[in-house]
């Protein structure tokens, strides 16, 4: 049984959540975040052994975590190149052990960001080969998949079949124009 799930993306928001598995963890962040986090007693106890993220359409997320609130926040500076910022807040009244249990989320999160990174660069390069028929996402990428679905619903020439290099803004124009004249 998986631990994580996401929700649809839905009126430009969509939920996550990933719950703390029971048992022994592999890695050493994980491990002794688990051990050492002693969350909020104003947090259920759901939330007490969750991260939760809000994604909010087109390009902002919001973690709420035991431990602290982080967001990120994603730009495109041009068709292969995407910029991020984010930050991290704490409690007023963070104590030693609180702290350490937010860097090591923080720590944590730097792993999966890496992961998600080189998953990115692969899928970036397996797409100019030739034998590439498209993106095949699990189960467990269903925010990606509903992501991608309103991109497409926005940007209705993310459907071409081919990169629409130069000319993004008019053919994109274009083609909604054409789907709102059908749509009356």
């Amino acid at each position: 049984e998986s631990l994580y799930f996401d929700e649809p993306l839905a009126g430009g928001v969509s939920r996550s959540v990933g719950s703390f598995r029971q048992g022994e963890n592999k890695l050493w962040s994980v491990k002794n975040y688990r051990k050492i986090l002693k969350p909020k007693d104003t947090l259920d106890q759901g939330h007490k052994n969750c991260w939760l993220y809000i994604g909010i359409f087109p390009n902002l997320v919001l973690g709420l975590y035991p431990d602290s609130i982080i967001f990120y926040q994603e730009f495109p500076t041009d068709y292969a190149n995407t910029i991020q910022r984010g930050g991290s807040y704490r409690f007023a009244c963070e104590d030693r052990r609180m702290r350490l249990s937010r860097y090591l989320s923080m720590r944590i999160d730097r792993l999966t960001s890496k992961e998600d990174e080189q998953l990115i660069e692969w899928t970036w390069e397996a797409s100019f080969s030739s034998a590439f028929d498209e993106i095949v996402l699990s189960d467990l990428e269903y925010g990606v998949k509903s992501y991608h679905d309103a991109l497409r619903h926005y940007f209705p020439v993310l459907n071409g079949p081919e990169p629409p290099l130069g000319m993004l803004k008019k053919i994109n124009a274009d083609l909604l124009l054409t789907a709102r004249t059908k749509a009356k």
